[in-house]
């Protein structure tokens, strides 16, 4: 997308190598640390699901080859050991405004408008969250700038 060009948006990606716990489907993680022009604004955990891997785009079925590059970050029968590849910076930015939408509300609020139980700590925890994700999205980009990320990313 133009707009992360113009505005110097930039990620860099560490893969997490991890299990897959028994009963959940295998899941692509990595450590993303969000720049603009080059000068880190924000770090988070980013996932994406099985699809996302390479192995799976060949074989349209959820392998033991595609659970392992989802674990290990390692393209399925590489022998040059590459790793799959990092995030799309559209996905991970369109993630951000997701996160950052509706932490403008009280938690309560925010909380029902999301299916979360607004007795729940680990609700709080992820409201709280967002609320950094929002902070950090707020203190990097101008209200212009923002809002034209939140139009270009409204139906991403």
């Amino acid at each position: 997308m133009d707009i992360l060009n113009n505005l110097g948006i930039t990620i860099d990606a560490t893969f997490i190598p991890h299990d897959t716990p028994a009963g959940e489907s295998p899941t692509l993680r990595w450590r993303v640390s969000v720049r603009r022009n080059g000068r880190e604004f924000h770090a988070t955990d980013y996932s994406a699901g099985f699809a996302h891997a390479p192995e799976y785009k060949k074989a349209k079925a959820l392998t033991a080859a595609v659970k392992a590059e989802c674990e290990t970050g390692i393209r399925y029968g590489d022998r040059l050991g590459r790793g799959v590849p990092p995030p799309p910076v559209a996905d991970v930015i369109g993630s951000l405004l997701l996160d950052a939408s509706g932490t403008d509300e009280r938690f309560e609020d925010w909380a029902g408008n999301y299916g979360f139980d607004p007795d729940s700590r680990t609700a709080e925890r992820m409201y709280r969250a967002c609320q950094e994700t929002a902070a950090a999205l707020r203190r990097t980009f101008t209200p212009d700038e923002l809002a034209a990320l939140e139009t270009a990313f409204a139906d991403y």
